[in-house]
Protein backbone atom coordinates (compact mmCIF):
# COMPACT_ATOMS: atom_id res chain seq x y z
CA UNK A 1 0.00 0.00 0.00
CA UNK A 2 1.57 3.57 -0.81
CA UNK A 3 0.23 6.41 1.35
CA UNK A 4 0.21 9.51 -1.17
CA UNK A 5 -0.41 12.59 0.64
CA UNK A 6 -2.16 15.51 -2.04
CA UNK A 7 -1.73 19.12 -1.14
CA UNK A 8 -2.83 22.17 -2.32
CA UNK A 9 -2.31 25.43 -1.02
CA UNK A 10 -5.94 26.75 -2.37
CA UNK A 11 -8.90 26.14 -0.64
CA UNK A 12 -11.47 27.18 -3.16
CA UNK A 13 -12.64 24.74 -5.83
CA UNK A 14 -11.24 24.54 -9.36
CA UNK A 15 -9.97 21.93 -11.62
CA UNK A 16 -6.84 20.99 -9.79
CA UNK A 17 -9.20 20.48 -6.91
CA UNK A 18 -11.78 18.02 -9.45
CA UNK A 19 -8.87 16.18 -10.34
CA UNK A 20 -6.98 15.23 -7.03
CA UNK A 21 -10.47 14.18 -5.65
CA UNK A 22 -11.18 12.07 -8.45
CA UNK A 23 -7.61 10.17 -8.81
CA UNK A 24 -7.91 9.49 -4.90
CA UNK A 25 -11.51 8.00 -5.34
CA UNK A 26 -10.43 6.28 -8.15
CA UNK A 27 -7.48 4.55 -6.84
CA UNK A 28 -8.79 3.79 -3.34
CA UNK A 29 -8.32 -0.07 -3.40
CA UNK A 30 -6.07 -0.08 -5.71
CA UNK A 31 -2.67 -0.47 -3.53
CA UNK A 32 -2.93 3.65 -3.42
CA UNK A 33 -4.24 5.40 -0.13
CA UNK A 34 -4.59 9.36 -0.63
CA UNK A 35 -5.43 11.51 2.27
CA UNK A 36 -6.23 15.21 0.78
CA UNK A 37 -4.36 18.55 2.50
CA UNK A 38 -5.35 22.25 2.23
CA UNK A 39 -6.27 25.78 3.84
CA UNK A 40 -9.27 25.79 6.72
CA UNK A 41 -10.77 29.24 4.86
CA UNK A 42 -12.89 29.05 1.75
CA UNK A 43 -12.73 25.20 1.61
CA UNK A 44 -16.09 24.26 2.54
CA UNK A 45 -17.62 23.24 -1.15
CA UNK A 46 -14.44 21.07 -1.51
CA UNK A 47 -14.70 19.23 2.15
CA UNK A 48 -18.16 18.50 0.97
CA UNK A 49 -17.44 16.96 -2.27
CA UNK A 50 -14.65 14.44 -0.26
CA UNK A 51 -17.28 13.92 2.16
CA UNK A 52 -19.44 12.61 -0.44
CA UNK A 53 -16.84 10.65 -1.83
CA UNK A 54 -15.89 9.25 1.59
CA UNK A 55 -12.03 10.44 1.02
CA UNK A 56 -9.95 11.39 4.26
CA UNK A 57 -8.77 15.04 4.64
CA UNK A 58 -6.95 17.45 6.42
CA UNK A 59 -8.12 20.94 6.00
CA UNK A 60 -5.40 23.19 8.15
CA UNK A 61 -3.76 26.73 8.45
CA UNK A 62 -2.56 26.52 5.29
CA UNK A 63 -1.81 30.30 3.45
CA UNK A 64 -1.18 30.68 -0.36
CA UNK A 65 0.89 33.16 -2.37
CA UNK A 66 -1.83 35.94 -3.81
CA UNK A 67 -1.19 39.43 -5.17
CA UNK A 68 -3.85 40.61 -2.41
CA UNK A 69 -1.14 42.31 0.21
CA UNK A 70 -2.93 40.93 3.33
CA UNK A 71 -2.90 37.78 2.10
CA UNK A 72 0.44 37.91 0.88
CA UNK A 73 1.39 39.29 4.29
CA UNK A 74 -0.11 36.29 6.09
CA UNK A 75 1.76 33.80 3.52
CA UNK A 76 4.99 35.16 4.79
CA UNK A 77 4.51 35.22 8.72
CA UNK A 78 2.87 31.87 8.71
CA UNK A 79 4.99 29.96 6.07
CA UNK A 80 7.30 27.93 8.74
CA UNK A 81 3.94 27.63 10.72
CA UNK A 82 2.35 26.60 7.66
CA UNK A 83 5.49 23.66 6.85
CA UNK A 84 5.69 22.66 10.79
CA UNK A 85 1.47 21.62 10.01
CA UNK A 86 2.29 19.68 7.14
CA UNK A 87 5.39 18.07 8.74
CA UNK A 88 2.62 16.95 11.66
CA UNK A 89 0.50 15.75 8.95
CA UNK A 90 2.69 13.80 7.09
CA UNK A 91 4.62 12.20 9.87
CA UNK A 92 0.90 11.35 11.40
CA UNK A 93 -0.10 9.40 8.14
CA UNK A 94 3.58 7.85 7.65
CA UNK A 95 3.52 9.22 3.90
CA UNK A 96 5.28 7.67 1.48
CA UNK A 97 4.57 10.25 -1.37
CA UNK A 98 3.85 14.15 -1.48
CA UNK A 99 2.16 15.32 -4.68
CA UNK A 100 2.69 18.76 -4.73
CA UNK A 101 0.24 20.98 -6.74
CA UNK A 102 1.44 23.88 -8.93
CA UNK A 103 5.11 25.51 -9.09
CA UNK A 104 4.17 28.19 -6.77
CA UNK A 105 3.53 25.93 -3.75
CA UNK A 106 6.29 25.38 -2.18
CA UNK A 107 5.02 24.45 1.56
CA UNK A 108 4.41 20.52 0.67
CA UNK A 109 7.68 20.35 -1.21
CA UNK A 110 10.17 21.90 1.51
CA UNK A 111 7.81 19.69 4.22
CA UNK A 112 8.91 16.17 2.18
CA UNK A 113 12.09 17.66 2.40
CA UNK A 114 12.43 18.01 6.23
CA UNK A 115 10.22 14.34 6.67
CA UNK A 116 12.80 12.43 3.97
CA UNK A 117 10.12 11.38 1.90
CA UNK A 118 9.54 11.43 -1.64
CA UNK A 119 8.11 14.24 -3.19
CA UNK A 120 6.09 14.32 -6.77
CA UNK A 121 5.96 17.80 -8.41
CA UNK A 122 2.36 18.19 -10.47
CA UNK A 123 2.74 21.32 -12.78
CA UNK A 124 -0.36 22.35 -14.44
CA UNK A 125 -0.06 26.10 -15.94
CA UNK A 126 1.56 27.78 -18.50
CA UNK A 127 2.81 30.57 -16.60
CA UNK A 128 4.35 31.85 -13.60
CA UNK A 129 6.20 35.08 -13.01
CA UNK A 130 9.84 34.64 -13.26
CA UNK A 131 10.50 34.92 -9.28
CA UNK A 132 8.12 32.15 -9.01
CA UNK A 133 9.62 30.04 -11.32
CA UNK A 134 13.42 30.70 -10.47
CA UNK A 135 12.34 29.84 -6.90
CA UNK A 136 10.89 26.24 -8.22
CA UNK A 137 13.68 25.84 -10.29
CA UNK A 138 16.44 25.94 -7.17
CA UNK A 139 13.75 24.27 -4.49
CA UNK A 140 12.57 21.28 -7.01
CA UNK A 141 16.21 20.40 -8.12
CA UNK A 142 16.82 20.00 -4.22
CA UNK A 143 13.98 17.92 -3.48
CA UNK A 144 11.51 16.70 -5.64
CA UNK A 145 12.03 12.66 -7.35
CA UNK A 146 9.30 13.08 -10.05
CA UNK A 147 6.87 15.66 -11.91
CA UNK A 148 3.78 15.29 -13.41
CA UNK A 149 3.43 17.65 -16.21
CA UNK A 150 -0.73 18.67 -17.52
CA UNK A 151 0.63 18.69 -21.19
CA UNK A 152 3.15 18.87 -23.71
CA UNK A 153 3.47 22.37 -23.59
CA UNK A 154 3.54 22.50 -19.80
CA UNK A 155 6.92 19.65 -20.30
CA UNK A 156 8.31 22.48 -22.82
CA UNK A 157 7.90 25.33 -20.26
CA UNK A 158 8.84 24.40 -17.12
CA UNK A 159 11.56 21.73 -18.60
CA UNK A 160 15.37 21.54 -16.69
CA UNK A 161 18.18 19.35 -17.67
CA UNK A 162 18.17 17.79 -14.63
CA UNK A 163 14.32 16.73 -14.85
CA UNK A 164 15.60 13.96 -17.65
CA UNK A 165 17.34 12.10 -14.21
CA UNK A 166 13.99 12.22 -12.34
CA UNK A 167 10.31 10.20 -12.52
CA UNK A 168 8.41 12.17 -15.68
CA UNK A 169 4.76 11.66 -16.99
CA UNK A 170 2.56 13.82 -18.84
CA UNK A 171 -1.29 13.29 -17.64
CA UNK A 172 -3.82 15.74 -18.70
CA UNK A 173 -6.86 16.92 -16.55
CA UNK A 174 -9.58 13.74 -16.39
CA UNK A 175 -13.05 14.03 -17.29
CA UNK A 176 -15.54 11.35 -15.37
CA UNK A 177 -17.60 9.86 -18.19
CA UNK A 178 -20.48 8.38 -15.85
CA UNK A 179 -21.36 12.16 -15.19
CA UNK A 180 -20.60 13.67 -18.72
CA UNK A 181 -21.21 10.74 -20.97
CA UNK A 182 -22.64 7.48 -19.54
CA UNK A 183 -26.64 7.62 -20.15
CA UNK A 184 -27.13 11.27 -21.78
CA UNK A 185 -30.89 10.51 -21.88
CA UNK A 186 -30.93 10.44 -18.20
CA UNK A 187 -29.58 14.04 -17.68
CA UNK A 188 -31.76 15.99 -16.13
CA UNK A 189 -33.05 18.55 -19.10
CA UNK A 190 -32.80 22.83 -17.74
CA UNK A 191 -34.30 25.52 -18.98
CA UNK A 192 -31.68 27.60 -21.27
CA UNK A 193 -34.32 29.74 -22.86
CA UNK A 194 -36.23 29.14 -26.47
CA UNK A 195 -35.64 25.96 -28.47
CA UNK A 196 -35.16 28.11 -31.39
CA UNK A 197 -32.01 30.26 -29.65
CA UNK A 198 -28.35 29.38 -30.63
CA UNK A 199 -26.59 28.21 -27.39
CA UNK A 200 -22.77 28.41 -26.88
CA UNK A 201 -21.91 27.44 -23.58
CA UNK A 202 -18.20 28.43 -21.97
CA UNK A 203 -17.49 26.95 -18.57
CA UNK A 204 -14.78 28.39 -15.95
CA UNK A 205 -14.01 30.40 -12.98
CA UNK A 206 -13.86 34.22 -13.53
CA UNK A 207 -9.76 35.60 -13.72
CA UNK A 208 -8.48 37.04 -15.93
CA UNK A 209 -6.63 34.21 -17.75
CA UNK A 210 -9.97 33.04 -19.33
CA UNK A 211 -10.19 36.01 -21.19
CA UNK A 212 -13.69 36.67 -21.18
CA UNK A 213 -13.56 39.83 -22.48
CA UNK A 214 -12.93 38.07 -25.88
CA UNK A 215 -15.55 35.73 -25.48
CA UNK A 216 -17.82 39.42 -25.43
CA UNK A 217 -15.96 40.56 -29.02
CA UNK A 218 -16.63 37.06 -30.66
CA UNK A 219 -20.51 37.30 -29.29
CA UNK A 220 -20.65 40.75 -30.96
CA UNK A 221 -19.74 39.43 -34.12
CA UNK A 222 -22.00 36.48 -33.68
CA UNK A 223 -24.82 38.27 -33.15
CA UNK A 224 -24.56 40.26 -35.57
CA UNK A 225 -24.77 37.09 -37.91
CA UNK A 226 -27.29 35.24 -35.75
CA UNK A 227 -29.22 37.74 -33.57
CA UNK A 228 -30.64 34.30 -32.01
CA UNK A 229 -27.67 33.33 -30.71
CA UNK A 230 -26.95 32.78 -26.96
CA UNK A 231 -23.61 32.81 -25.02
CA UNK A 232 -23.93 30.83 -21.73
CA UNK A 233 -21.09 31.69 -19.18
CA UNK A 234 -20.81 29.50 -16.50
CA UNK A 235 -18.41 29.51 -13.15
CA UNK A 236 -18.62 31.20 -10.00
CA UNK A 237 -17.14 34.71 -9.37
CA UNK A 238 -14.94 34.93 -6.10
CA UNK A 239 -14.37 37.75 -4.03
CA UNK A 240 -11.01 38.97 -5.70
CA UNK A 241 -12.30 38.91 -8.99
CA UNK A 242 -15.68 41.06 -8.43
CA UNK A 243 -13.18 43.87 -10.50
CA UNK A 244 -12.83 41.92 -13.26
CA UNK A 245 -16.35 40.63 -13.20
CA UNK A 246 -17.21 44.47 -13.59
CA UNK A 247 -15.32 44.74 -16.59
CA UNK A 248 -16.95 42.20 -17.94
CA UNK A 249 -20.34 42.86 -17.61
CA UNK A 250 -19.42 46.70 -18.59
CA UNK A 251 -18.27 45.61 -21.33
CA UNK A 252 -20.85 43.40 -22.39
CA UNK A 253 -23.34 46.38 -21.73
CA UNK A 254 -21.12 49.22 -23.82
CA UNK A 255 -22.03 46.45 -26.37
CA UNK A 256 -25.85 46.31 -26.09
CA UNK A 257 -25.24 42.61 -25.58
CA UNK A 258 -27.35 41.97 -22.19
CA UNK A 259 -29.57 39.95 -24.20
CA UNK A 260 -27.48 37.66 -25.47
CA UNK A 261 -24.93 36.93 -23.02
CA UNK A 262 -25.91 35.00 -20.10
CA UNK A 263 -23.87 34.46 -16.55
CA UNK A 264 -25.34 31.52 -14.95
CA UNK A 265 -22.79 31.53 -12.40
CA UNK A 266 -21.63 28.32 -10.25
CA UNK A 267 -23.79 25.39 -11.74
CA UNK A 268 -23.80 21.77 -9.54
CA UNK A 269 -24.27 20.02 -12.49
CA UNK A 270 -22.67 21.40 -15.25
CA UNK A 271 -23.21 18.27 -17.85
CA UNK A 272 -27.04 19.68 -17.49
CA UNK A 273 -26.24 22.80 -19.12
CA UNK A 274 -23.95 21.47 -21.75
CA UNK A 275 -26.23 19.12 -23.10
CA UNK A 276 -28.66 22.14 -23.76
CA UNK A 277 -26.08 24.07 -25.68
CA UNK A 278 -24.99 23.74 -29.51
CA UNK A 279 -21.49 24.63 -29.33
CA UNK A 280 -18.77 25.09 -26.76
CA UNK A 281 -16.38 28.35 -26.36
CA UNK A 282 -13.19 28.25 -25.35
CA UNK A 283 -11.44 31.80 -25.13
CA UNK A 284 -8.53 31.35 -22.65
CA UNK A 285 -5.30 32.76 -22.43
CA UNK A 286 -3.20 30.19 -20.49
CA UNK A 287 -4.26 26.72 -19.44
CA UNK A 288 -2.02 23.80 -19.11
CA UNK A 289 -5.25 21.09 -19.89
CA UNK A 290 -8.84 22.70 -19.39
CA UNK A 291 -10.61 20.76 -18.44
CA UNK A 292 -13.92 22.41 -19.82
CA UNK A 293 -13.04 21.57 -22.72
CA UNK A 294 -12.63 17.95 -22.41
CA UNK A 295 -16.11 17.30 -20.46
CA UNK A 296 -17.55 19.30 -23.65
CA UNK A 297 -15.72 16.75 -25.74
CA UNK A 298 -17.19 14.11 -23.66
CA UNK A 299 -20.47 15.50 -24.27
CA UNK A 300 -20.16 15.24 -28.15
CA UNK A 301 -19.93 19.06 -28.54
CA UNK A 302 -17.97 20.92 -31.52
CA UNK A 303 -15.48 23.31 -29.71
CA UNK A 304 -14.26 26.50 -30.79
CA UNK A 305 -11.16 26.90 -29.05
CA UNK A 306 -7.93 29.33 -28.36
CA UNK A 307 -4.66 27.45 -28.83
CA UNK A 308 -4.08 26.63 -25.29
CA UNK A 309 -2.68 23.89 -23.92
CA UNK A 310 -2.57 20.38 -25.78
CA UNK A 311 -6.13 21.20 -27.11
CA UNK A 312 -4.70 21.96 -30.60
CA UNK A 313 -2.82 18.77 -30.37
CA UNK A 314 -6.35 17.01 -29.37
CA UNK A 315 -8.08 18.77 -32.16
CA UNK A 316 -6.00 17.75 -35.09
CA UNK A 317 -5.31 13.90 -34.00
CA UNK A 318 -9.11 13.79 -33.66
CA UNK A 319 -10.79 16.05 -35.73
CA UNK A 320 -13.24 17.29 -33.19
CA UNK A 321 -12.88 21.26 -33.11
CA UNK A 322 -11.11 24.19 -34.44
CA UNK A 323 -8.43 27.00 -33.27
CA UNK A 324 -7.38 30.36 -33.41
CA UNK A 325 -4.94 32.56 -31.91
CA UNK A 326 -5.46 33.87 -28.16
CA UNK A 327 -6.88 36.44 -28.14
CA UNK A 328 -8.32 36.07 -31.78
CA UNK A 329 -11.89 37.45 -31.73
CA UNK A 330 -12.27 37.55 -35.21
CA UNK A 331 -10.74 34.68 -35.91
CA UNK A 332 -13.08 32.51 -33.28
CA UNK A 333 -16.29 34.37 -34.11
CA UNK A 334 -15.66 33.27 -37.95
CA UNK A 335 -15.22 29.83 -37.50
CA UNK A 336 -18.06 29.31 -34.83
CA UNK A 337 -20.42 31.18 -37.72
CA UNK A 338 -18.94 28.95 -40.02
CA UNK A 339 -19.83 25.76 -37.91
CA UNK A 340 -23.65 27.18 -37.57
CA UNK A 341 -23.59 27.51 -41.15
CA UNK A 342 -22.07 24.29 -42.02
CA UNK A 343 -24.37 21.70 -40.08
CA UNK A 344 -22.13 18.49 -41.74
CA UNK A 345 -18.93 19.73 -40.35
CA UNK A 346 -21.10 20.40 -37.02
CA UNK A 347 -22.23 16.80 -36.84
CA UNK A 348 -18.43 15.45 -37.88
CA UNK A 349 -17.07 17.39 -35.00
CA UNK A 350 -19.35 15.90 -32.41
CA UNK A 351 -18.68 12.31 -33.85
CA UNK A 352 -15.33 12.63 -33.98
CA UNK A 353 -15.28 13.96 -30.49
CA UNK A 354 -17.02 10.94 -28.64
CA UNK A 355 -13.39 8.94 -30.28
CA UNK A 356 -11.12 11.14 -28.39
CA UNK A 357 -12.56 11.17 -24.73
CA UNK A 358 -11.36 8.04 -23.69
CA UNK A 359 -7.90 9.63 -23.49
CA UNK A 360 -9.20 11.89 -20.63
CA UNK A 361 -11.35 9.26 -19.15
CA UNK A 362 -10.75 9.02 -15.21
CA UNK A 363 -9.49 5.26 -14.97
CA UNK A 364 -6.91 6.49 -17.60
CA UNK A 365 -5.53 9.60 -15.63
CA UNK A 366 -5.86 7.31 -12.41
CA UNK A 367 -3.99 4.92 -13.79
CA UNK A 368 -1.25 7.06 -15.28
CA UNK A 369 -0.64 8.69 -11.41
CA UNK A 370 -0.28 5.03 -9.91
CA UNK A 371 2.23 4.53 -11.99
CA UNK A 372 4.48 8.12 -11.04
CA UNK A 373 3.29 6.98 -7.73
CA UNK A 374 4.54 3.13 -7.91
CA UNK A 375 7.80 4.34 -9.75
CA UNK A 376 9.00 7.07 -7.06
CA UNK A 377 7.76 4.87 -3.98
CA UNK A 378 9.58 2.28 -5.39
CA UNK A 379 12.86 3.78 -5.82
CA UNK A 380 12.39 5.14 -1.90
CA UNK A 381 11.91 1.89 -0.92
CA UNK A 382 15.24 0.62 -3.09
Amino acid sequence: MIKVLNVTEEGRGGGPHGRIAQVAHFLRGKGVETIISFPKNGSEHFQKELNQLGLKYYPISLHRITRNKIELLYYFLFFFSDIWNLTRVIRKENIDVIHVNGAYQYKAAIAGFICKTRVIWHLNDMYQPRLIRFVFRILSQKVAHGFIFASKKTREYYWENFMSKRATIDIPAPVDLKKFKGDLQKVQRVNLGRDDRIKIASVGYFNPDKDFETLVNVASKVVQEYPNGDFLIVGKVYHNQEAYFRSVKKRVDELNLSKNIHFLGHQSDVAQILKECHFYLCTSQREASPMAVWEALAMGMPIVSTDVGDVKLVFEKYKTGSIANIKDHNGLAAILIGLIRDPGLTMNYKKNSLNAINEFDISTIASKHLDIYTTVALRCLG
